[in-house]
């Protein structure tokens, strides 16, 4: 799901998705303005491919806010994948009350810019 302008998801699954191709996006989430998520769950969501990023919510401008979500089991697969949880690598992120863990290859992209991520 993209969203470029203001989107709000309260108690909506993001399941399984997959976003493919060389440099692939946001398999879940994708943000570029601004993005509320509260008592909803990212699980399981996919980018593959060379350069692929983000699968839970991707920040890649903007705001992002998180309240009582779970984002784990997504995967960024390929050479140079990376934020397999949560991608900023631009804006806000904030995570209240929510959980980040077991995303592969990482939960928070490498560097980790987004507080509140292991």
């Amino acid at each position: 799901m993209a969203s470029t302008g203001t989107l709000t998801l309260s108690g909506s699954p993001v399941l399984d998705n997959i976003a493919n191709g060389s440099s692939a996006t946001g398999g879940g989430l994708w943000n570029g303005s601004t993005l509320n998520v509260t008592n909803s769950q990212g699980l399981g969501n996919t980018a593959t491919g060379t350069n692929a990023r983000g699968c839970g919510p991707v920040n890649s401008a903007g705001t992002t806010t998180l309240q009582g979500v779970v984002v784990v089991t997504n995967r960024a697969v390929g050479t140079g994948a990376d934020g397999g949880g949560i991608l900023r690598p631009n804006g806000t992120v904030t995570i209240t009350g929510s959980a980040v863990a077991a995303n592969q290859p990482n939960n928070r992209g490498n560097p980790s810019t987004v507080t509140g991520c292991a």
